[in-house]
């Protein structure tokens, strides 16, 4: 996903009433990964 890839801050809501749906894990798959081949962590 190019957002993820492009975003500096990834915001995933989930629905209270829904809960955690199988495509909010994917998504939530997608940034973790995209954070792990991004990290340029400032010290």
């Amino acid at each position: 996903m190019l957002a993820i890839e492009k975003a500096d801050v990834c915001l995933l809501l989930i629905d209270a009433k829904e809960g955690v749906t199988e495509q909010d894990t994917k998504i939530a798959g997608e940034a973790h990964e995209a954070r792990k081949r991004n990290n340029h962590s400032c010290k």
